[in-house]
């Protein structure tokens, strides 16, 4: 029962682990900019900021685009970022985000080092689904600020632009340099780590998000994939059985966990999780895996105790057979005999079902039996050079039994 038979289903990582990321929207407001020497504003650039201030606090937002619009008509050469960053302002909360964004671009153009025109930049670029730009401009603000939120803000930005690499730089640098680490941004880490298949450095994770949230089923299960990703079977079974025990398992789960187990070759631990799942009365399909099992860990009542519950549930030959070539390989001959006679009654075109007969037969020393059943299987081309064999040396056998006792002959 190795990696042929029980293929390890290996999930997608789950979408649901990924928590939406929540930006913080709220604008930078341009008293936040470096200060600006009133002789380094021209007078109509004050006049039309001030005139453009008194029309935002009143609501008026349209209005404060249109004067600062005029203004920028006058002299679109010479006119200060501080316009374009009240602009941008204006432009979003008059519900215009791209215009918002095309004039902090504007303004950051003109003022690339000040970090209120690339953090409202930021946002309006993630807003209007310019993602890696918006990574970008996140990660330039925190070079100037050096607030850890913006390395996060920045690989969500990265994320969404399924620019993994540069998520996964940005959020390692955040993991390394941050104080207190939030859950939400290991959470993030994760995705773009798995994203980019690095799974060492998802699995680091997982273990420090699993520190904080350690009955998080989720994260456990997750951690088994991204192992099972390291082709790490062990430690991916270690982290299954965890999250099957922290919270109760569905079925499946613990079908999952015992599939795995029979590609460790633990027959004994993965049929002990099927019966977890299934209780005494498991479905035939499961009785028979649990059948192969236990016949593998050479439990032989408790593999043909199985086998009965699928006969009962569904008797095929091929049931039967199974049933059959156990018993005799457990040295129960007459048992072998008789589930070998039920197959043969469902179908006796069952080759294997013949031979073994015939050596069952043999080993009770039921000779006639034995010779019946062995010319029966000469009818099979893949068991005829066997059959052949065992008339023959039944033949010298019972030459010699007519020169002397039957029973001091062995079988």
């Amino acid at each position: 029962m190795g990696p042929d038979r029980h293929k390890i289903r290996r999930p997608l990582f789950s979408r649901r682990l990924m928590l939406a990321v929540v930006l913080w929207i709220g604008f930078v407001s341009p008293a936040w900019m470096a200060p600006v020497r009133a002789e380094e504003l021209s007078r109509p650039a004050r006049q039309a900021l001030f005139e453009a201030q008194k029309a935002m606090k009143a609501g008026n937002y349209d209005g404060a685009v249109r004067v600062l619009g005029a203004y920028l008509k006058t002299d679109p050469k010479n006119s200060p970022a501080l316009v374009y960053l009240l602009l941008g302002n204006a432009h979003y909360q008059a519900g215009d985000k791209h215009e918002a964004r095309a004039a902090f671009q504007q303004g950051h153009r003109l003022a690339p080092g000040d970090a209120s025109l690339c953090l409202n930049y930021a946002i309006a670029a993630y807003e209007t689904g310019h993602y890696k730009e918006a990574g970008l401009m996140f990660e330039k603000t925190y070079a100037l600020q050096k607030r850890p939120e913006l390395l996060y803000q920045s690989g969500a930005a990265y994320v969404q632009a399924k620019q993994y690499a540069r998520a996964k730089k940005v959020l390692g640098l955040l993991l390394r340099s941050a104080g207190k680490i939030q859950t939400a941004w290991l959470e993030l880490s994760i995705h773009a780590f798995t994203e980019a298949r690095d799974w060492t450095g998802a699995e680091r994770i997982l273990r420090r998000l699993l520190g904080q949230k350690p009955d998080a089923k989720d994260y456990w299960r997750l951690l088994a994939q991204v192992r099972l990703k390291k082709k790490d079977y062990r430690g991916a079974a270690a982290a299954l059985e965890i999250a099957c025990r922290v919270e109760t398992p569905r079925p499946d789960e613990l079908h999952e966990l015992a599939n795995l187990y029979f590609y460790l070759n633990a027959p004994l631990l993965g049929a002990g999780v099927l019966e977890r799942a299934y209780g005494r009365k498991p479905p035939s399909g499961v009785c028979d895996t649990l059948f192969t099992a236990y016949a593998q860990a050479h439990r032989y009542d408790r593999a043909v105790a199985y086998l009965d519950l699928a006969l009962n549930q569904a008797p095929t030959a091929g049931r039967w057979l199974k049933k059959g070539r156990l018993l005799y390989e457990a040295g129960r001959y007459p048992e072998a005999i008789q589930a070998l006679q039920n197959c043969l009654r469902l179908d006796a075109g069952q080759g294997e079902a013949h031979l073994l007969a015939a050596l069952a037969a043999w080993e009770t020393r039921d000779w006639s039996g034995a010779r019946q059943a062995f010319a029966a299987a000469v009818r099979f081309p893949a068991y005829r050079a066997q059959a052949q064999a065992g008339l023959k040396a039944m033949e010298e056998l019972l030459s010699v039994m007519g020169q002397g006792d039957p029973e001091e002959t062995p079988g």
